[in-house]
C-alpha cells in the first residue's frame, strides 16, 4: 500500500539572482556565486535554507553545458 500525503505541500525551490562571484579588493573566487534570494533579509532565514542546497542549486546553473 501506499501512504497518500496529508497536509500542504513543501516548495522545494526559491527564486534567487545571480549577484556574481565572491570578490575581494584584488581576487575573483569563481568557484563561490553570491546569490540573492528573494524574501531572505536575515541570517536567521539563511539558516533554514542551508548551504549545500544552494551551492549545489548554483553551480548546477553555472556549469550547465546548455548556457
Amino acid at each position: 500500500m501506499v501512504k497518500r500525503r496529508t497536509g500542504q505541500r513543501v516548495r522545494l525551490y526559491v527564486r534567487g539572482t545571480i549577484l556574481g562571484f565572491k570578490r575581494s579588493k584584488s581576487n575573483q573566487y569563481e568557484s563561490t556565486s553570491l546569490v540573492q534570494v528573494e524574501g531572505v533579509n536575515t541570517k536567521e532565514d539563511v539558516a533554514w535554507y542551508g548551504v549545500a542546497a544552494t551551492e549545489e542549486a548554483s553551480s548546477a546553473l553555472l556549469c550547465s553545458p546548455d548556457r
